[in-house]
């Protein structure tokens, strides 16, 4: 499965709760086994990638405020505060990354 597309996937379950391939069907407007295979590393055809994504859009739209908060504040920060929130937001994602390859290391192991 390309990474690209796994991690669509990834963030797809994250925001859904886990769904099951029925639902993830229905959310989606993708035949079941369709969702099936795609969850099992067959390629996404465009169609299905664009479905998944505003979906997934969707979701984060009705949840959270972040990408408003973001604009907001590329409209009304200085540069030097933005800097700040980059920084920051650059040490959260490493964290993630760190903590993610020591997973997998585990279960390896």
């Amino acid at each position: 499965m390309k990474s690209e597309q796994k991690r669509l996937i990834e963030r797809f379950k994250e925001l859904y709760g886990n769904p099951t391939y029925k639902e993830m069907a229905e959310i989606t407007d993708i035949q079941m086994t369709r969702a099936f295979r795609l969850c099992n590393g067959f390629e996404m055809k465009l169609t299905e990638y664009l479905k998944i994504s505003k979906k997934i859009d969707e979701k984060i739209a009705e949840t959270s405020t972040v990408k408003n908060t973001f604009n907001t504040c590329l409209d009304e920060l200085s540069v030097n505060a933005l800097m700040e929130i980059e920084k920051f937001c650059m040490r959260k994602l490493e964290v993630k990354d760190i903590v993610k390859s020591s997973t997998i290391k585990e279960v390896v192991a």
